[in-house]
């Protein structure tokens, strides 16, 4: 695969884009749903 650069979004893999036009870095597969149940079974709560 090329490079993905600003003049190729086309170019960028789905990870690539994220982290270079949507500023995401760090994905969590399951989305939010899954991060609010691993925090419930982490006993985690929102004042952590």
């Amino acid at each position: 695969m090329e490079e993905c650069s600003g003049s190729s979004v086309e170019k960028c893999d789905i990870f690539d884009f994220l982290a270079r036009y949507a500023g995401m870095t760090i994905m969590h597969p399951g989305g939010l749903k899954a991060t609010k149940k691993l925090a419930e079974r982490c006993f985690i709560n929102k004042k952590q």
